[in-house]
């Protein structure tokens, strides 16, 4: 999955790693990594962030509201959360969209921003940012026009279908069922 990764956003999600192993979490989460956007200088990342938010004031007011977890001894890779998952899927479907083949870590940021629910949204709403009017700005950035952006996802339509999978299995089972008995 990193290999589309620039060594910039390959850098941030070692960072993000580094942030949940200094709060001895045995998982990487959107919050990890938006503590570590934060820290970035000097890349369209942190100039999008430095519209809506003073970085290094974020992270002061952020960090320690995150719980310290009981990790004693990290073996290996720390897993992903959902939401995590979640983000790095809106960051690749955006990537895509736009016909980038190349990851960067403002890319990294908008797939947290289309995370709704996670734990970086409700971070960045903590300390009064819109993550919608932040999402806007990244955009901006990445000279992307309105007309252009990615609907956001509906999870409905997922629902729905896997709904509709289950009946149809469900459908086929009966009917192998009967013919066999």
């Amino acid at each position: 999955m990193f290999d589309r990764f620039e060594p910039e956003s390959r850098q941030l999600m070692a960072r993000a790693r580094e942030e949940a192993l200094r709060l001895r979490h045995d998982y990487v989460g959107t919050e990890h990594v938006l503590l570590s956007l934060l820290n970035e200088r000097e890349t369209p990342a942190a100039t999008a962030l430095a519209r809506h938010l003073d970085p290094e004031a974020a992270y002061a007011n952020l960090q320690p509201r995150l719980p310290v977890g009981d990790l004693d001894d990290p073996l290996g890779q720390l897993p992903f959360t959902p939401n995590m998952v979640r983000a790095l899927e809106e960051t690749i479907a955006d990537v895509d969209h736009v016909g980038t083949e190349r990851i960067e870590s403002i890319h990294v940021l908008s797939g947290l921003l289309r995370t709704q629910n996670s734990e970086a949204r409700h971070g960045l709403e903590a300390v009064e940012v819109d993550p919608d009017a932040l999402l806007d700005s990244v955009y901006e950035i990445l000279g992307i026009a309105e007309a252009d952006r990615r609907p956001p996802r509906d999870r409905r339509g997922q629902v729905r279908r896997f709904v509709i999978m289950l009946a149809v299995v469900a459908l086929l089972t009966l009917a192998l069922t009967s013919l066999f008995s």
